[in-house]
């Protein structure tokens, strides 16, 4: 354990955090209004995203410096960590697929999360905070990074459920003018699952490096059954090709559920904090 340096400045930092997500998200509802719907093509709002990430990793970095390990010993550190990475993987994904007509939701839930972490800081208390190992780091980060992945999969999977129930019932509104093409829609989230089963991989692999007799019942908690459930259903999905349409389905489908349990972690995690340690 080591003592936390936690203060009014940090309070300032994570608010500031929040309000440049706010704007982010503000400024992709006037570009969306701009364009007309027109959204096929990555614009200069990704310049101010990729500022806002160099700017949340930098105070990741720091923190996490500051504490000596990974930065997730306290809640409004795990929300906003989360936070960070749900946007980054975001940002890959438009960058990749020059599609970013589901920027505005991930940014959406990449605020909300880091609005969580605002409200955390300003009732954490400044205790001691547990310093993690390397490899205690790298299973705190890699599980967070693979419910990183599930939030994104499972967010392409709404609004890909979503738009599809639209086109079946004629419905061509404000949804249907926003968003790709369901082709689009399912490559996004066919990449979200390999990116999940990818670091769920590495995080349950250093569980097991980390597991022994002394710390079992504490590893083998709710969120660790989550985990693994999770990571056994994105394995499948990143391993089955995307080959027709009712594969797409049953990968949608699982994603949801993903989500769902991304939902429930975090419910946990909200009332017990993250078990890293």
């Amino acid at each position: 354990m080591t003592p936390d340096s936690y203060g009014a400045l940090t309070n300032v930092v994570v608010i500031l955090l929040t309000v440049f997500y706010g704007s982010l998200i503000t400024g992709e509802l006037l570009s969306l209004r701009r364009s007309s719907g027109s959204i096929q093509e990555p614009g200069p709002n990704l310049i101010w995203l990729k500022l806002a990430l160099l700017i949340h990793f930098g105070v990741v970095l720091i923190r996490g410096f500051e504490v000596g390990s990974c930065p997730v010993g306290s809640r409004w550190e795990a929300f906003s960590l989360l936070a960070l990475l749900i946007a980054f993987l975001q940002w890959v994904l438009v960058a990749t697929s020059k599609d970013r007509s589901t920027l505005l939701y991930g940014l959406s839930f990449a605020f909300v999360l880091q609005l969580g972490s605002a409200a955390f800081s300003l009732t954490y208390p400044g205790e001691e905070v547990p310093v993690l190992d390397s490899i205690r780091s790298l299973h705190a980060f890699s599980a967070l990074l693979g419910l990183a992945g599930v939030s994104i999969a499972g967010i392409h999977g709404v609004l890909w459920t979503l738009l599809r129930r639209s086109i079946k019932k004629g419905h061509f509104g404000l949804l249907f003018n926003q968003l790709s093409s369901l082709e689009s829609l399912s490559v996004l989230v066919k990449t979200a699952t390999t990116i999940s089963a990818i670091t769920l991989t590495i995080s349950v692999a250093s569980a097991f490096i980390l597991l022994d007799d002394t710390n079992r019942e504490r590893s083998i908690g709710f969120e660790s059954i989550a985990t693994v459930s999770v990571w056994l259903i994105f394995m499948i999905l990143a391993l089955v090709p995307r080959s027709n349409n009712s594969v797409t389905v049953w990968r949608t489908n699982f994603s949801l559920v993903g989500f769902l349990a991304v939902l429930l972690v975090l419910g946990w995690i909200s009332v017990n904090g993250f078990h890293a340690g």
